[in-house]
């Protein structure tokens, strides 16, 4: 079993939110790249990150907390939020192994079939 612990970001810190509404956010670190370090020093082997403000806006807006978090860290990393095109995938540096498209957006939904979700142990795409 291979577990994600993730880090959901929003204005550069990592928090969670209540019933998913931004205004209803409790921050558990203001420093998001320690918290990623701490589940890499625990023995994760892969992260999960979420830009919520990315999420809300449609385009990334914690790239600057998620590049801290690929510095602090060697392992794997899950990347969404924000991300709704090839372009944005693309832009990413290549230790963001896994970027998590949004597959609600209609145009892009053809995403999927360029394998860049791909899960590296059973090579689908996530979710299948």
């Amino acid at each position: 079993m291979i577990l994600y612990p993730a880090i959901d970001l929003k204005d550069g810190q990592a928090v969670r939110l209540l019933r998913g509404e931004m205004e209803a956010a409790t921050v558990f670190n203001d420093d998001p790249a320690a918290q990623a370090a701490s589940f890499a020093n625990a023995g994760c082997a892969w992260l999960h990150l979420v830009d919520l403000n990315g999420a809300f806006a449609g385009v990334p807006l914690n790239s600057a907390a998620v590049q801290d978090i690929l510095q602090a860290v060697d392992i794997p990393v899950q990347l969404g939020g924000g991300i709704r095109d090839m372009a944005t995938i693309e832009s990413w540096p290549a230790p963001a192994r896994r970027e998590m498209p949004c597959r609600c957006s209609a145009p892009e939904r053809r995403l999927a079939r360029f394998g860049t979700a791909r899960d590296e142990v059973s090579g689908q795409p996530p979710g299948t």
